[in-house]
């Protein structure tokens, strides 16, 4: 008998255990308002952002640096949008008034057509970019080719501290990835702000998560589990190349877009920067709580008892990933001893777990790479993201 759990029983919310970082505020409560209007320096100055109140569409309220990384920031409004290219019957009578834009200082407004999924701080929004018709004229088309995803983030819920996702972080990892930077890394087009919210402008995925794709089917054919996941390791690779571990790799955190053709890491506010040692090679962080989903957190993370490397964590995860995207399951339920699936990967490895479990189809150099990635009693010993991309499955 298999014994397994579905792919659907690893979709877990994230553990919220404390670790270390960039903190968002220092004092909470910074939403300060005023009969006068919104306070938006009160609100914003502790966060690191310098806010020009006058700015107008093309004047940039530009951010000062956050941390150590620097990310620049513009002030927007909600308002009411003419977009003369509405498709007949998008609006009651035939209005070409669209009732919310987001309208930025850095000259770009872009016009909200759905929610498309909750988030944690708030939701994200699928948009239009616009473009005006002539200078000065108030008047809009939507461009049907530049498509967006807003994550709308609300001040009250950032600044309760509730929560270990720091929008900060995220907002500050996206800037560093940058657009175009990697095609298979969500990074950042703009981040802006008003009184009550902070918005990221992304691309737009229009496939969904990679998690649904795979829970469709149960697994996924090995050819095209390779062409997914080289991409992820391809983005991986780019992401600890730029000093950054992710923490929180999971099937859940990588999107589809080009109807599914490309896969792209997101969700980078459990991200930590790494620090290179004198040869280059990232130090190890101290102990710094459980965080991410339980399916794919790496051992050394879940026990939080010895110092990890955080590029070596995300390596776990993608193996884990692997594994779900050719099982359709997760390997066991929790890394630690009280798991005896878990217990016979870290003794024997995943291929042994797959022998017992009867499953043959799997090729022999797929069951190796998981054996490389899954490696739980020696987490050096994991291959890096490159050695992963280099090895003969991956060709």
């Amino acid at each position: 008998m298999k014994e397994y759990t579905d792919a659907k029983s690893a979709k877990e919310t994230k553990n919220q255990g404390g670790r270390p970082g960039i903190v968002i505020a220092e004092a909470k409560g910074l939403m300060a308002e005023s009969k006068g209007g919104d306070d938006f320096q009160g609100a914003y100055a502790k966060m690191g952002i310098d806010v020009n109140e006058g700015a107008g569409a093309g004047a940039g309220a530009h951010g000062n640096p956050w941390g150590n990384w620097g990310v620049e920031c513009f002030q927007a409004r909600i308002i009411q949008c003419h977009v003369e290219n509405l498709p007949p019957g998008s609006r009651p009578g035939n209005s070409k008034i669209w009732d919310k834009c987001l309208q930025s200082s850095s000259g770009k407004t872009y016009m909200f057509v759905r929610t498309l999924r909750t988030a944690i701080h708030g939701k994200v929004r699928h948009a239009y970019l616009l473009e005006e018709t002539a200078p000065g004229s108030g008047r809009y088309n939507f461009l049907q080719s530049e498509q967006r995803a807003i994550k709308e983030m609300g001040l009250a819920s950032i600044n309760s501290g509730q929560l270990a996702e720091d929008p900060k972080t995220e907002i500050l990892v996206q800037d560093r990835l940058g657009i175009p930077g990697c095609n298979f890394v969500c990074g950042l087009h703009e981040c802006t702000f008003d009184a009550r919210n902070v918005y990221s402008v992304l691309p737009f995925c229009d496939g969904g998560e990679l998690f649904d794709r795979v829970e469709e089917s149960g697994a996924l054919p090995e050819q095209q589990v390779k062409i997914y996941f080289k991409q992820i390791m391809q983005g991986m690779l780019y992401i600890h190349q730029k000093g950054i571990c992710h923490r929180d790799m999971s099937l859940e955190n990588v999107l589809l877009a080009n109807s599914g053709a490309i896969a792209r890491i997101i969700d980078f506010g459990l991200c930590l920067e790494m620090t290179p040692d004198a040869n280059g090679q990232p130090l190890p962080f101290p102990p710094s709580g459980p965080v991410g989903k339980m399916f794919y957190m790496a051992p050394e993370i879940f026990m939080n008892q010895t110092p990890f490397h955080g590029h070596l964590a995300d390596i776990w995860s993608c193996g884990i990933m692997l594994f779900i995207m050719l099982i359709g399951a997760p390997p066991y339920e929790q890394p630690d001893a009280a798991d005896p699936r878990f217990v016979k990967v870290y003794q024997e490895g995943p291929s042994a777990l797959l022998a017992a479990w009867g499953i043959t189809n799997i090729s022999p150099q797929a069951c190796e790479l998981l054996d490389m990635m899954l490696n739980a009693a020696q987490p050096l010993n994991r291959p890096d993201a490159q050695a992963v991309l280099q090895h003969p499955w991956m060709q």
